[in-house]
């Protein structure tokens, strides 16, 4: 029996917090509104077993044994509901230092960046931690901060969607145009890839770097920049290639960067992203 009311209680967690997951993120309920929900659905449940309760006392005044009924442990944050339905990603985080792009791990994080480009050379000895005014107070922070999602989770999540491996079966059927490049299918580019391309269950993805004014036009003396960096899907549907589900985004780097390092913090950004990348899918065997 108590198994049969645990068994109960996870369900009726599980559909709460599915439900209010799903208004937050699928049709646009602010999270307020979605914590209140989670709370008042809480008090329904409380209401809802005290109820039952007092009905059985009142069929059977004369039992003694009191029935086992656990309160369920409803989450009144939206963000605990995600958690409990392991929608979060896993996130890699590290430390990257802002001026020769040498990786640093979280664990081991020294003051000023070691990387020498030879034995001979001297230290590049920027600095990786700064200082910044919290609502709590000043913080001490890293520089640089790299985060970006694991690329075997976001591959279980590419691979989950529904329909994907019959659209990724049917482009293998497509016959390359000799004259007029209609897409990236045509190209010679990826003619020169040779038999990966052609070859079933293999997966091809193309490297993306675009570097951005969010406000559009430059104000005069500012120059505000954010780059973004990712994986193109290249087999599928050819009209939704570049749809946000089927990219796979590396990171972006905003902030306020001088035009002339823009190139500069492309190259070493896009490196960092490389790295991550290579090393996540050497464990595959796959070709680069």
């Amino acid at each position: 029996m108590h198994t049969g009311l645990s068994h109960s209680r996870k369900v009726l967690v599980t559909f709460v917090c599915t439900i209010t997951v799903w208004l937050h993120l699928a049709c646009g309920l602010s999270r307020a509104n979605a914590d209140r929900l989670m709370k008042a659905i809480h008090l329904l449940i409380l209401l809802a077993i005290n109820f039952g309760r007092l009905l059985v006392k009142l069929q059977h005044p004369n039992l003694a044994v009191e029935m086992p009924l656990p309160t369920p442990l409803i989450p009144h944050d939206v963000h605990t509901a995600i958690t409990t339905l392991s929608l979060n990603p896993k996130i890699i985080r590290s430390i990257w230092c802002s001026k020769c792009y040498a990786i640093y791990s979280l664990n081991h994080i020294p003051e000023i960046c070691g990387r020498q480009e030879t034995a001979r050379s001297q230290p590049c000895g920027a600095k990786l931690w700064t200082t910044r005014s919290t609502r709590s107070g000043p913080r001490r922070v890293p520089c640089r901060l790299y985060s970006t999602r694991n690329f075997d989770s976001w591959l279980e999540f590419f691979l989950s969607r529904p329909g994907i491996e019959d659209l990724i079966d049917k482009s293998y059927d497509y016959n390359p145009s000799p004259n007029i490049m209609h897409t990236i299918w045509d190209s010679p580019a990826w003619q020169s890839l040779g038999s990966f391309t052609t070859t079933r269950a293999n997966l091809t993805f193309a490297h993306y770097i675009d570097w951005f004014n969010p406000l559009l036009n430059k104000t005069v003396g500012k120059t505000v920049s954010c780059g973004a960096i990712m994986l193109i899907k290249c087999r599928g549907q050819r009209s939704g290639r570049q749809r946000c589900r089927e990219c796979k985004v590396f990171g972006v780097d905003r902030g306020t960067i001088p035009q002339i390092q823009t190139c500069q913090v492309t190259i070493g950004y896009s490196r960092l992203c490389v790295l991550q990348f290579v090393g996540a899918v050497m464990q595959y065997g796959c070709g680069l």
